[in-house]
């Protein structure tokens, strides 16, 4: 059963529901992401479903969107299709956070034992974001105008040696 996800929640709660939650929220309400997008047109869309495991509750899903950003080649706009697969596990302290294997990836409950999902969803799709973004192909970089100046040429006059002074220095 696929339910829609609440804009806050407490994954311990939702672990015992034992369903799949789906969620699709505009890229404009997540202020990190649209900061890196040249547009914020479109959505996220994620689908999660929280269960237990030993002594953890687990955030597992996967969240997709079109990333328009701008090509670090050519300067222009591009979309980059995102889709990201995300394991989490919930901990109430960055105490319990930095105790946990390096394999598994933690989130920190706030002082209500809950979880923000613009929050939630918002880490995990910057880090999907390139670096350098740019055109797959070189083909779809089309250059713009590279203008460095005038640029006057040397004389033979102009250049001087710079060992010139060495040849009158005595020994």
């Amino acid at each position: 059963m696929v339910k829609r996800a609440p804009s806050r929640f407490n994954p311990d709660v939702l672990a015992r529901e034992a369903c799949r939650f789906e969620a699709e929220l505009p890229i404009s309400q997540f202020p990190r992401l649209a900061e890196q997008l040249f547009s914020t047109d479109g959505s996220v869309v994620a689908t999660f479903g929280v269960n237990e495991r030993k002594d953890h509750t687990v955030i597992r899903g996967s969240l997709s969107f079109d990333a328009t950003l701008q090509c670090q080649r050519c300067v222009e706009s591009f979309v980059m299709p995102i889709q990201a697969d995300f394991e989490l596990v919930c901990v109430a302290s960055q105490a319990e956070a930095d105790a946990l294997p390096d394999a598994l990836d933690p989130v920190v409950l706030d002082d209500n034992g809950q979880l923000h999902l613009v929050d939630l969803l918002e880490d995990d799709a910057l880090l999907q974001l390139p670096d350098i973004p740019k055109h797959e192909d070189h083909e779809s970089c089309q250059p713009g105008e590279q203008s460095f100046g005038d640029v006057q040429e040397a004389t033979a006059a102009d250049k001087s040696n710079p060992f010139g002074v060495l040849k009158d220095l005595k020994y």
